[in-house]
């Protein structure tokens, strides 16, 4: 996964367990593999691709 740059995207109801998913997933990451995780909502993924200095 790291050496590829995969992402994830979780979606679903609300109260789903989507964020706890993903946590949990993040944490595995990063106790087993080292790598670094950043957990973005919709708005902030946007914000990102409108706004390039902030990658």
């Amino acid at each position: 996964m790291k050496e590829d740059n995969v992402g994830l995207l979780f979606y679903g109801d609300v109260g789903s367990g989507k964020t706890y998913l993903a946590c949990s997933i993040a944490n595995e990451l990063i106790e087993r593999e080292q790598v670094k995780v950043k957990i973005m909502n919709l708005s902030q993924v946007i914000n990102q691709y409108k706004n390039p200095h902030l990658r």
